[in-house]
Formats: structure tokens, sequence, C-alpha cells
């Protein structure tokens, strides 16, 4: 199965496949994938992909919007077995000092023409690349179908994620069949408890903690918006030093990478779209 992932492309946008159209997505700043598998041409010529966008409503906002393809684009190539473009969701529903228990929603698609017997394994590691904690159990998926299978796993003493030490984890889930690595799926997380009072504000991990946040937008000065990783990294680095802890993007879906930064540096996001 071959995706292609788009992470944006402003605005009015259609896609084709050897002039076949594969879809739209009219708004400039959200993420869109399409599946090109039945689409392909698998006789050694080239498969010609086009993106035709269409800004001819140029003054569509009060701030610098870009146009074109400004955001990473991807390709995805997987077994007809394996879990989708954003196909895991984890969630920490109990947090103690002694252990964190972890809950792991893993949608999983199976394209084959037969019923699926596999084995979903997921370990958990830490940010120093040691397995923390692990699960493996025996499924089985029939034939085109898509199903939510929910994995959990006690994680021992976990590192908090918080502003000071933004601790992170991946949960790395496989699939495999009779031994074989079928498809791998990497989701990166934080441990942390969020909790506001009207009396007393917000609390991160228990502890009372202001917030102290700017409001930016997606472009990046003389780079326009189409920002790389490192102008943000750099961006971030330096609102981190005036003692800034959070970010209200402003106001729209910000690219993947930003988001990225955000928890591996120690930001608080809230999110506005």
């Amino acid at each position: 199965s071959s995706f292609i992932l788009f992470d944006g492309v402003y605005n009015n946008a259609t896609f084709f496949l050897n002039g076949k159209l594969l879809g739209e997505n009219p708004y400039g700043y959200s993420p869109t994938y399409f599946d090109m598998t039945n689409k392909l041409k698998t006789d050694g010529s080239d498969n010609i992909i086009t993106v035709h966008v269409d800004h001819s409503r140029y003054i569509d906002s009060r701030w610098y919007t870009g146009s074109g393809i400004y955001r990473n684009v991807k390709m995805i190539t997987v077994d007809k077995l394996h879990i989708p473009i954003w196909g895991s969701f984890v969630t920490t529903p109990v947090i103690t000092k002694e252990k964190a228990t972890t809950s792991i929603e893993l949608t999983i698609e199976n394209q084959h023409k037969k019923t699926m017997y596999f084995d979903l394994t997921t370990k958990i590691i830490d940010s120093e690349g040691k397995q923390v904690a692990s699960i493996s159990e025996a499924k089985k998926l029939k034939s085109n179908h898509k199903e939510v299978f929910i994995q959990s796993l006690d994680i021992l003493n976990p590192k908090l994620w918080d502003i000071y030490m933004p601790n992170l984890y991946k949960a790395v889930t496989i699939i495999t069949k009779n031994g074989k690595i079928i498809d791998e799926y990497v989701t990166t997380f934080g441990i942390r408890t969020i909790a506001h009072s009207k009396e007393q504000g917000f609390f991160l991990n228990g502890k009372s903690t202001f917030v102290k946040g700017v409001c930016i937008h997606h472009d990046a000065g003389l780079v326009g918006s189409a920002v790389p990783k490192g102008v943000w990294r750099r961006r971030l680095q330096s609102l981190k030093e005036a003692g800034v802890n959070a970010i209200r993007t402003s106001h729209n879906p910000f690219s993947q990478e930003f988001y990225d930064l955000c928890d591996e540096m120690g930001f608080l996001v809230q999110a506005e779209i």
C-alpha cells in the first residue's frame, strides 16, 4: 500500500496522479494524505504527481500565508496489513510516582484478501534508549477490515514531562507474522498531568505553574512560511531564554515539526484550532 502525505499546501489545492484526481483540500493549513495503491503505474514508466493551487483570492488573511507546497511531503509505503497514517493514540490515564499506566489505541487495517493472523508488540523506550516496558499479543483481522486494538502497559518510576525537563518516551509498535516484521510505527509521548481551577490557576504535574506565553504565526520572517526545522529551533531557543514556556498557535494548525520541537524543548502549546 502506498500513500502520499502533505503537511500543508496553501490553498484550494487539488491533487492528481498521472492526470487522475486523487482528491482536494481547500484549507491551506491542515495535513492531508491520499491512498495511491491501486492508482500507480506498475509498468516501469514514471508516475507523475501534480498539485494545483488556486490562490487567486490572495488577500485572504491579515497575516502572511505563503503559497504552494510550503511544508514537508512524505511518500509512505507499507504492507497491506499496517497501522495507517495517524493510526496511534497514546494516553496515560493513571500517573503516580511509582508507575504510569500507558494506554495505546492502535488502528490496524488489513487490505489483504484473507483474514490475517499476527502478533502485535509494543515496546516503550525511554529518552536514553532503554526499553522500560513491553507487551505482545496474538491478534487476527478479517479481510478489508479496520479495527482499533488497545494495549496497556505500566511504566515503573516514570520520568515526567515538564517545561524544565521535557522527558519523552517512544512507543514502538511492531506487527509481526511468522517472526517477520510487517510494519513498525513509532509514537512519541510524554507523561504529565494537567489541571486547572478558577481559584488557583494551572497545575502541571501537581505544581502551580504560571503560563508565560507568546502568540505567534506560522511564518518566520525572511524565510516566509516554508520554515526549516532549524529556524524554528533557533527561534524557540531564543524565546525559552527570554522566559517563555508556552505558545499559542494563531490561528491555524502548525507544522508537525513545530509541535515535535515544542514537545522536545519543553513548551506548553495552546493549539488554537
